[in-house]
């Protein structure tokens, strides 16, 4: 997890937009409990990697289209996990009441 965050730091830092990265940051903070546990669904900390290596790719090929479809890709399947955990929270917890 501290790489994977390293990571997402690095490429803010190389955006160079410092008010979009102090939203991430604030993002970040907010959903963090959850991160945690959407890493750990099957085959999410796989899928993740791999989606690392592709961006990465992208900007290796210093192609800004290629990069941005894959980090929108990349942040899409991220929300459909969060959204699985907190799903899965929510229903547990609505159970327990």
């Amino acid at each position: 997890m501290a790489v994977n965050h390293s990571y997402h730091v690095l490429v803010q830092e190389l955006a160079g937009n410092r008010i979009l990265s102090e939203v991430i940051n604030g993002l970040r903070q907010k959903i963090l409990l959850y991160r945690y546990r959407q890493i750990y669904q099957p085959n999410r900390l796989a899928a993740s990697m791999q989606e690392h290596r592709n961006l990465h790719e992208g900007f290796r090929k210093k192609n800004p289209e290629e990069a941005e479809r894959l980090m929108k890709e990349h942040l899409i399947r991220q929300c459909e996990a969060l959204e699985s955990v907190y799903s899965d929270s929510s229903h547990v917890s609505r159970e327990k009441i």
